[in-house]
């Protein structure tokens, strides 16, 4: 007879290390689609675990509610309906997923998925590198990387989540010098990969986390050590916010070599300015309510309407998270949506400051810096986010429990 606890343990297990290692990858839409599926029949299971994600589980209740509601109000209802499982559905069994997914597991095997998140992170890094250099001439290699690299965008994307969580190596059970080592190499693999996307927002994401990195490594400082490290980190933070800017040199003049004149221009001349101006004109009789939820919701209403330099891409959004929340769901949607990810991020407040809190912060505020450019709040990038979130709030929890 199958022991019912094994059996869970098992079938969770497998789930989280399929969807963590396919999830950024093109072409797995349909595997990632079944193993979901699976993940919210074993997740009714243990239904009675979910008390303490009361206050996610209610924002989630409330923006998915409202998210419906506006098939009341929109020209496009279907593209509602079809929304709903692809923003809704599916990020939240995710995150059901990631969090109880680790919680039936013992506590040396969820160690153990650490590495295993770490290894799918370092693949993915790889595959990108094996892209930009064309399989390194090997033809089979060449053509994997193209069959299964997603897009830059998306790309770029999970190079941030991953390296958000690359702070987890810390719990690896290892000699600090091991795990100093391990978190520079992978960190810098990952960094490497970005800079080959010539993904402008990828490279501020590693700004905004070394930003974040030097907010937590000095609250372990003392005053004198702490204006050290920030002298230090000042101009290096600085340096590595021009060379994004300069990653795209046909937006820059020849010759400009000023760093003020180099980043006012790249904004000048860059097609979001002005996409920004048109999606905003578009606010006005529709604050309220908005136009109606749906990723693609914006392009349908606007068709026609579109200024003739649009194109495709700036056609399909307002290229900008909260701008694209206000326009299809108005003002109550955006606050809604905000508590959501406000209450998802509770966790992670809380002082003492620790390696899992920063990983769930940088988590969280790189998905949507890189999204204020964009909206990666769709797709495998959504689900991945949740997933991931779902694995770190079980984590802090196993870290209060044992502080107590």
């Amino acid at each position: 007879m199958i022991n019912r606890s094994y059996f869970f343990q098992f079938a969770f297990l497998l789930l989280l290390m399929v969807l963590v290692f396919l999830l950024p990858y093109s072409h797995v839409n349909g595997v990632v689609l079944g193993f979901l599926v699976l993940g919210l029949m074993l997740s009714v299971c243990y239904a009675r675990n979910l008390n303490i994600l009361r206050s996610v589980l209610l924002g989630w209740g409330a923006f998915a509610v409202w998210y419906a509601a506006s098939s009341l109000w929109t020209k496009n209802p279907d593209l509602v309906w079809h929304g709903l499982r692809k923003e809704i559905l599916y990020p939240l069994v995710a995150f059901l997923v990631g969090f109880l997914g680790l919680k039936v597991q013992p506590v040396r095997v969820q160690t153990c998925f650490i590495s295993w998140i770490l290894v799918a992170g370092t693949c993915f890094a790889l595959v990108v590198i094996i892209y930009f250099h064309k399989g390194f001439g090997v033809t089979g290699l060449q053509w994997l990387s193209e069959k299964y690299f997603p897009n830059v965008g998306d790309g770029s994307t999970f190079l941030a989540l991953f390296s958000a969580v690359g702070f987890l190596i810390w719990q690896v059970p290892l000699y600090r010098w091991c795990r100093v080592v391990l978190l520079a190499l992978y960190q810098a693999t990952m960094l490497y990969a970005t800079l080959l996307t010539q993904n402008r927002m990828g490279m501020l994401c590693f700004v905004l986390l070394a930003l974040l990195t030097v907010g937590y490594i000095c609250f372990f400082l003392s005053r004198k050590s702490r204006l050290v490290l920030v002298l230090v980190m000042v101009p290096v933070l600085l340096y590595g916010t021009y060379q994004a800017f300069v990653l795209k040199s046909h937006y820059i003049s020849e010759g400009s070599i000023d760093p003020t004149a180099v980043v006012i221009e790249v904004g000048k001349n860059d097609a979001r300015i002005w996409t920004w101006k048109y999606y905003i004109s578009r606010i006005k009789g529709h604050s309220l309510l908005g136009y109606g939820a749906g990723y693609m919701n914006l392009n349908a209403t606007f068709r026609g309407d579109f200024p003739k330099h649009f194109n495709v891409d700036t056609q399909m959004h307002a290229h900008n998270v909260l701008l694209n929340k206000q326009l299809q769901l108005g003002v109550i949607g955006l606050v809604l949506f905000l508590l959501l990810y406000a209450s998802a991020a509770r966790p992670f407040l809380h002082r003492p400051a620790t390696v899992i809190q920063l990983s769930g912060l940088s988590l969280m505020a790189l998905f949507f810096f890189k999204s204020m450019t964009d909206d990666f709040f769709i797709r495998n990038n959504l689900i991945l986010f949740w997933l991931l979130l779902g694995i770190l709030w079980q984590l802090r929890q196993l870290e209060l429990t044992q502080e107590e």
